[in-house]
């Protein structure tokens, strides 16, 4: 098959300065080459050509398809640091992809009043069906104020979305217009500077932009924001642990008793297959046979990352409307 290449950029697609410079590492993907540039200017990297794929293509990839049928249930670091950094305040807060609805569910038991937005037909569905929340829509953003002019929130949510999208500015002023005044946004994304092999599905088509402190706070300040906070996440050793396990060698040890267990759970008709007692025991136990089996390289790996930044696989920001 021809691969595909794009005549290179001739301005950045979110600042629109001129000249945006190769940094000579390229990607194919399903016949298209994507070349990697970063703007001087605003200091954003971003794959061109920078086009998202679109809704029925993320239905299809294999790990968001796993993840609405084998939702995770509990909230991540992100979910739990935003809650907490505006503890005892709460409000009202959108997610905008909200996916299956882990945040939202953390946020409502901390007295958030909640709603969710996702392109994932079926992400939204597993997000209703595992958590039993109510207010939530297929949509983006942009359609999503469209169809609620009036609505506006406290706090406006998206983890893990910038790096997808090819719209930023649209994107950004859409989020900006559903806050109150003084209202904030919560965001995160894969850190840059991280070790390749810890995040080696930032690439494009499902990764179009690659973020830093420098550009995320850039591309904020001159569209309204200040930032107000940032936080970096670091690998865990467990982290290391799970990316060994899924390596080539490392699926040699996997036996599947996990996923077989679930199978059987909602065979059974267990509405939530990951809630059985069953699998959560079949899955500790998972956990232990993993550590015993990789924990001294992982602990090898995560000595050696400890002095550098490539240990952070990814961050969040807090940002206030000005």
């Amino acid at each position: 098959m021809p691969v595909m290449q794009a005549d290179p950029p001739s301005v950045c697609p979110l600042c629109k300065m001129q000249h945006p410079v190769s940094l000579h590492e390229a990607h194919e993907d399903s016949g298209v080459r994507y070349d990697l540039y970063e703007c001087e200017a605003c200091r954003v990297q971003f794959w061109w050509p920078l086009k998202n794929p679109g809704a029925t293509w993320y239905e299809h990839d294999i790990r968001y398809e796993g993840r609405n049928h084998d939702p995770i249930l509990t909230p991540n670091e992100k979910h739990r640091g935003t809650i907490s950094y505006f503890a005892p305040n709460h409000g009202t807060v959108l997610d905008v992809g909200c996916g299956v609805g882990n945040f939202l569910a953390h946020a409502a038991q901390k007295g958030w009043n909640v709603s969710g937005i996702d392109f994932d037909h079926d992400g939204i569905e597993a997000a209703k069906k595992t958590f039993g929340l109510k207010d939530l829509e297929v949509a983006d953003v942009i359609e999503y104020k469209k169809r609620h002019p009036e609505k506006s929130f406290d706090l406006v949510t998206f983890f893990d979305v910038l790096e997808h999208i090819d719209n930023h500015n649209e994107f950004i002023e859409t989020v900006k217009s559903l806050l109150v005044t003084d209202g904030y946004i919560s965001l995160s994304m894969p850190y840059r500077h991280a070790w390749r092999w810890l995040i080696p599905a930032d690439l494009p088509p499902r990764h179009l932009t690659r973020w830093d402190d420098a550009s995320v706070e850039k591309f904020l300040s001159d569209r309204g924001f200040a930032v107000r906070h940032i936080v970096h996440l670091p690998a865990s050793f467990y982290f290391i642990v799970v990316k060994l396990r899924f390596s080539r060698y490392g699926r040699f040890f996997t036996f599947g008793a996990v996923r077989k267990a679930k199978e059987s759970a909602a065979h059974q008709g267990v509405a939530v297959p990951g809630r059985s007692i069953k699998v959560r025991t079949i899955h500790a136990l998972a956990k232990v046979k993993d550590i015993m089996l990789f924990g001294i390289p992982a602990g090898v790996i995560w000595l050696l990352l400890l002095p550098s930044q490539g240990r952070y696989t990814d961050f969040y920001v807090i940002a206030q409307k000005v």
